[in-house]
């Protein structure tokens, strides 16, 4: 498994994207390499190995996708692409006898523990998704871990919040999307809580993340609920308020 640093997470990343760009391809960039593309400066360290690239794209173009990365060397995984292609893509591209590369491309939504609506807002941003949804890719883990929590504090660290996409965490979105899913607010609240009181990386500066999640948490909870979200909060975490997330062999 390729295990990349700072500059060969950068190059690699840049060099899909901007051959998807010039092909009129819609990809953009997910999970933690993703944050350093996007958090990027002269001073910055990576925080964590980067291992695999994660995008997101559109199934319409899903043809175009497959006919990058075969342009870039990659083969296509057929038996899990026949399997799961219609919201998943996966690619390899070896050396020899080891693989090197492993691509995962999901197309029109991102969904784990739950689902994010990706596809109208791909063009919001790039190379990456906007920095709202970046973050609610990490926030919406059930059982979130220490690789996980750092790309949140870095992410968060790095960036303003605010009321727009423009390079700065869109905290109306943040609140519309939660205001609309209490199993997703109850887990991003959750998170908001665990991240408050673990370490972080040394790059950021806690009190400054702490007192943006505070925004955060702020601004979920004073948008306006529907009847049907007050609802399933009485029920609360008496029934599953999440998905199972189904691993694939890889």
């Amino acid at each position: 498994m390729r295990v990349g640093t700072g500059s060969d997470v950068i190059e690699q990343l840049t060099a899909i994207t901007d051959l998807a760009q010039r092909r009129g391809v819609t990809l953009r960039a997910l999970g933690g390499a993703a944050i350093y593309l996007h958090a990027q400066h002269p001073h910055l360290e990576p925080w964590r190995e980067f291992q695999d690239l994660d995008f997101i794209g559109s199934f319409k173009e899903a043809s175009g996708i497959k006919a990058l990365f075969s342009d870039l060397g990659y083969t296509s995984d057929r038996e899990l692409n026949t399997l799961h292609g219609r919201y998943r893509l996966i690619f390899e591209r070896s050396s020899g006898e080891a693989t090197e590369d492993k691509v995962d491309v999901l197309l029109d939504v991102f969904q784990m523990c739950h689902r994010l609506p990706l596809l109208e807002r791909l063009q919001a941003d790039t190379p990456t998704i906007p920095l709202a949804d970046l973050l609610l890719t990490k926030l919406q883990i059930l059982k979130l871990n220490r690789k996980d929590a750092d790309d949140v504090a870095v992410l968060v660290g790095s960036h303003p919040v605010g009321s727009d996409d423009d390079n700065q965490v869109n905290l109306d979105h943040l609140a519309h999307l939660t205001a609309n899913d209490w199993g997703l607010f109850h887990t991003v609240a959750r998170n908001l809580e665990r991240l408050r009181g673990m370490e972080m990386p040394a790059l950021v500066d806690r009190g400054e993340v702490v007192a943006k999640l505070d925004r955060i948490q702020a601004a979920m909870e004073a948008a306006p609920k529907p009847l049907k979200w007050r609802m399933r909060a009485r029920v609360g975490e008496r029934y599953p308020w999440y998905e199972e997330v189904e691993e694939v062999n890889r």
